[in-house]
């Protein structure tokens, strides 16, 4: 659900608010979910405002920007980009609702039934959602490295204060391992266990994206993921196209990450 706390800051003419729940603000339409037989459509302007009736947002779609929040999750152990598309699809039963919660089972490293198996590689595969992603943004400036139900907190690795970063990467799989890389160092320093990695490996597996481990926070060096830390001003974001062939694993990942001012 969008709160009307949200949607209420947002005032610009041209944004469009989805959901699919009733309630989350008067200005918000509800969704349909994708469906993997349905064919994408020509590419196309932005299409009219819509007011009342359900609206197929991944399916229609021509591009998709993907902003997920740097935060843990009290039982899956991360909730990052790929997680962000567990609400775009419809999962079959005679209870769609009650076929989406028993799915959450395979979210969960100590309750997925088929370790083998990965819920999130497989919404993340679907061609409406992987041929239209174009960027993903990760949100840090604020952060919860263990609970996605409660407000943000300092973070031990950032001497106390905010995390104060924004992500950027083309790749879902390499930008989800940057940003479960400093959530886990987060929680070792705080003394909880790293987060899972389970459903990024399953995902690499797939061809959906390369997953990566850094050698340390303090280096935060990749073997397979062209990660580049800009810290300071917006000129020094100029640098961030570019071209560095991966040493151990093809085709190469995306991480960016941008420190500093969150002005």
């Amino acid at each position: 659900m969008i709160p009307s706390r949200f949607v209420n800051r947002i005032r610009t003419a041209g944004v469009r608010f989805f959901s699919a729940v009733d309630g989350c603000s008067t200005e918000c339409s509800l969704t349909d979910y994708v469906s993997p037989l349905r064919v994408p459509p020509a590419p196309r302007p932005i299409p009219p405002a819509i007011t009342s009736g359900r609206h197929r947002y991944c399916a229609d779609a021509a591009h998709l920007i993907n902003i997920p929040l740097l935060k843990g999750h009290v039982a899956a152990e991360v909730t990052l980009g790929m997680k962000n598309h567990y609400g775009s699809v419809t999962f079959l039963g005679n209870d769609p609702n009650e076929a989406r919660l028993r799915m959450h089972s395979y979210l969960y490293p100590d309750q997925n039934p088929d370790p083998s198996k990965s819920v999130l590689t497989d919404i993340n595969l679907n061609p409406h959602i992987r041929s239209k992603t174009r960027l993903i943004i990760g949100d840090g400036l604020f952060g919860n490295p263990i609970d996605n139900l409660v407000p943000p907190q300092r973070w031990a690795i950032f001497d106390n204060e905010d995390p104060n970063i924004l992500f950027f990467g083309i790749d879902p799989v390499a930008t989800d391992s940057v940003m479960c890389d400093y959530i886990s160092e987060e929680r070792l320093r705080i003394g909880s266990a790293a987060a899972s990695r389970s459903y990024l490996q399953h995902a690499q597996s797939m061809g959906l994206g390369v997953h990566g481990h850094w050698d340390s926070f303090q280096s935060r060096q990749y073997a397979g993921i062209n990660y580049l830390p800009v810290e300071g001003a917006a000129p020094a974001l100029e640098p961030l196209a570019w071209t560095s062939p991966a040493t151990s694993i093809t085709p190469t990942g995306s991480g960016i990450e941008r420190q500093g001012s969150s002005q």
